[in-house]
């Protein structure tokens, strides 16, 4: 039996929405007492984000909507789950985000929902959630996983690393490369994995390679690399990377890549 609000306010409705939107940790919540999220006016929940420049702030975060057409036996909003059910129309959603906005409480707007018909139908942008034991049928294995959270918060962060080589570096679905096992590897990024898998692409030649080349070496993302290229049409060759970049972890990886 599903129970639907047939006519909630939009505060009904946030009350609802942003509650459930707690099950969605999706990168932006901690654990700790100064990173996870927070119930701010209106039982709506707060999230901490860290920025590109190293900063935090916050995004006001909800469901659009918490109807759903799955059964997906590990999300406890599954269809079969006897719940409050709401939709946020989409001039109800930025009104209640730009309240926030305006007072200068939040930065950005995070949005999830429930499939409404089909996948297709309520998104096209990929998004990827950590399992989180104790809310699904208890039937599945992951319930029963003896797996560290930390484990499992790295996967989900593997599947956003992939998403990125597929959309942002050239990648091809065929070259994401897989354990054994047919999962992800957990101790190495998916493309320092590729690169170890193809030896003979490197070392990279800093000074010759182009943009998709250099997309390829692992420690190297977009900004980074364009970076480099202005660098050589300016200044010409590039000695180190320290002509570009401050040293760090990352960059190190790269140097071991990279030929200068």
């Amino acid at each position: 039996m599903v129970a639907i609000h047939t006519n909630p306010d939009t505060r009904q409705k946030l009350e609802i929405l942003s509650s459930d939107a707690q099950y969605d940790l999706a990168c932006a919540c901690g654990t700790s007492d100064t990173n996870r999220r927070i119930r701010g006016q209106g039982d709506r929940w707060i999230y901490p984000v860290t920025l590109p420049n190293g900063g935090q702030s916050v995004l006001f975060r909800t469901l659009i909507s918490n109807v759903c057409a799955n059964d997906c036996k590990y999300c406890p909003l599954r269809s079969n789950q006897d719940l409050r059910r709401c939709v946020m129309e989409p001039e109800e959603t930025v009104n209640a985000f730009m309240e926030y906005y305006r007072a200068r409480k939040v930065f950005g707007l995070f949005l999830s929902s429930g499939v409404t018909v089909t996948p297709d139908r309520t998104m096209d942008r990929v998004y990827f959630s950590a399992y989180q034991r104790g809310l699904g049928d208890a039937s599945l294995p992951g319930e029963s996983s003896v797996s560290p959270d930390e484990q499992i918060l790295t996967r989900e962060h593997r599947l956003y690393q992939v998403d990125w080589l597929l959309r942002k570096y050239g990648f091809q679905a065929a070259e994401i490369p897989f354990t054994e096992s047919g999962n992800l590897s957990a101790t190495l990024d998916p493309k320092e994995h590729w690169a170890s898998q193809h030896p003979e692409r490197f070392p990279v030649d800093i000074n010759r390679a182009d943009r998709l080349e250099l997309l390829r070496v692992p420690g190297l993302g977009p900004a980074l690399v364009d970076r480099i290229l202005q660098y050589r049409t300016q200044h010409g060759a590039i000695q180190s990377l320290d002509r570009v970049a401050k040293p760090n972890k990352r960059l190190q990886k790269a140097s071991s890549f990279l030929k200068f």
